[in-house]
């Protein structure tokens, strides 16, 4: 969530710890972090929006 008057946003997060719950809390961000990640993520999907293949590296 953003809150216009701080220029914050909020993501909420649920925290595990080996598939146990550990509470939930809110993720932080500055307007300035809020644009870098956007941009990187907006950069990251477009490079990789071919077709998907696997991640999974060759075994030797």
């Amino acid at each position: 969530m953003h809150d216009p008057t701080s220029g914050e946003t909020r993501i909420p997060l649920r925290l595990y710890a080996i598939d146990e719950p550990q509470g939930d809390t809110d993720l932080v961000l500055s307007r300035a972090e809020t644009e870098q990640l956007h941009a990187r993520l907006a950069t990251f999907l477009t490079r990789n929006s071919a077709p998907a293949q696997s991640c999974r590296r060759p075994v030797l």
